[in-house]
């Protein structure tokens, strides 16, 4: 998004998940699966994990929990509704409409958009 890493996000966490969950449902076991078992063993009850850590139980022993689902929802709403915010206040010159509900969003967002600029200040520091 116009140059800013997708880390920089609030969501990213979430998204990342939602991600590797998609892979393990294209791919099956495999690569993807050992990195989501690897990144995210909770998916899986304890009943299902060998003694051997480093082999992950089959994906179809995983359970995604209803929270889980609703996080990840609420992670792709916030992830879009963050995008629209970036946009709007992207525009050079703005109606007084949109700014009157951007002063509205700065609030809602405040803390997305500290972590977005702390993260982008970051990624900065490692440019020569």
């Amino acid at each position: 998004l116009r140059g800013l890493p997708f880390r920089a996000f609030l969501s990213f966490p979430n998204l990342e998940l939602l991600a590797q969950l998609g892979n393990v449902c294209r791919h099956g076991e495999g690569r993807a699966a050992n990195a989501l078992w690897r990144s995210h063993p909770e998916l899986w009850p304890s009943s299902a994990r060998s003694a051997n850590s480093d082999v992950p139980p089959p994906i179809e022993q995983m359970q995604i929990s209803k929270e889980l689902l609703a996080r990840l929802v609420t992670a792709i709403a916030e992830f879009w509704q963050m995008v629209g915010y970036l946009y709007n206040e992207s525009i050079d010159a703005k109606h007084w409409s949109l700014e009157s509900k951007l002063c509205e969003q700065r609030l809602r967002h405040a803390a997305a958009v500290a972590h977005l600029n702390s993260v982008v200040a970051c990624a900065g520091s490692d440019v020569p």
